[in-house]
């Protein structure tokens, strides 16, 4: 799974390439950065997902299309700030708006390990 094919949901009219809708309440994986949502900047039981280091809620944040909304199932997960990650957990594909911004996308997340080169 990749950032590319989440940028093909069409934000405006929520319209998305079959590929794309069939991943909805699927298991993936892919991989990006944290960006906390509460005050550890060690671990975190809810985080958002970017494609790119330094990604940040303040304006302007990454398009909806671009951000993964998680919140970890069982133990928080554990992190550093500006590393990149492997996220896997299940995709659910729904346009909401987070006290954080408009984000296109939620995983329910399973684990969360450093990244070690692609697939």
């Amino acid at each position: 799974m990749g950032w590319v094919q989440l940028s093909r949901l069409d934000i405006k009219t929520g319209q998305m390439p079959d590929k794309l809708r069939a991943l909805d309440g699927r298991v993936i994986r892919i991989p990006g950065y944290v960006v906390p949502l509460e005050d550890d900047l060690t671990r975190a039981s809810q985080f958002l997902l970017a494609p790119y280091s330094g990604a940040c809620i303040h304006l302007p944040p990454p398009p909806p299309d671009q951000i993964l909304q998680v919140v970890m199932e069982g133990q928080p997960a554990s992190f550093g700030m500006g590393r990149c990650y492997w996220l896997e957990g299940r995709l659910r594909i729904s346009d909401s708006q987070s006290p954080y911004g408009r984000v296109a996308y939620q995983v329910e997340g399973r684990s969360l390990t450093p990244f070690t080169g692609a697939d």
